[in-house]
């Protein structure tokens, strides 16, 4: 569910639905930083489009 989230907050960026949230990247990084949404996400990034795992993976070196 969380990543659904972060994936309709990203495209609704992306297209100027919504304004950028600031620290968006940085709470991406911290998230994917804790040990289960990490697993989580290495398990269902391979049924996400390719821009918006490259958004995530982006994040998660973001500093």
């Amino acid at each position: 569910m969380v990543f659904q989230q972060m994936n309709s907050a990203y495209y609704a960026m992306r297209d100027q639905l919504v304004v950028k949230l600031e620290g968006l990247r940085r709470d991406i990084a911290q998230f994917l930083s804790l040990p289960v949404p990490r697993e989580v996400w290495e398990k269902i990034k391979v049924f996400q489009n390719d821009e918006f795992v490259a958004f995530m993976e982006s994040c998660r070196s973001w500093k």
